[in-house]
């Protein structure tokens, strides 16, 4: 008897319950956002300094191929996010397991913010020749 009855119990606390889903989450569409934004700006500042300037005057701009390296950015994004939400899914322990699962997009958005505002504050230099360091379309 007491077996069926607790069989009944357990079975009665799980119909209640709803599951979670990470995409129910508004806190994870937003640090989902700021990874993607944050990526989106630093790629234009790039791309428009690199437009405005030779290569060499950009400090982010670099020499590789513009779109691997873009690519390459965010792809960064996408597994810090998805490392964000799998931390924040699994390790719920308190505060402390909350900075800690953030702290991937937290770190990389800051970074691309960085990465933009310098690039955006580069003066416009002349160029030395139109061939040279031009960015092609």
């Amino acid at each position: 008897m007491g077996k069926l009855a607790l069989i009944f119990l357990l079975a009665a606390s799980t119909v209640n319950a709803k599951p979670h889903h990470w995409y129910q989450s508004k806190m994870n569409w937003t640090l989902i956002g700021a990874a993607a934004g944050s990526t989106l700006f630093a790629t234009k500042e790039i791309h428009d300094c690199r437009l405005r300037n030779d290569l060499i005057h950009c400090p982010d701009g670099g020499y590789g191929p513009f779109h691997a390296r873009e690519g390459l950015r965010g792809g960064i994004s996408i597994v810090t996010a998805a490392m964000t939400i799998y931390g924040r899914e699994h390790w719920t322990q308190g505060w402390r397991n909350e900075l800690i699962n953030d702290s991937p997009v937290a770190v990389w958005s800051s970074w691309n913010v960085a990465v933009g505002l310098s690039d955006r504050s580069v003066a416009n230099y002349p160029r030395e020749d139109e061939t040279r360091f031009r960015v092609k379309h």
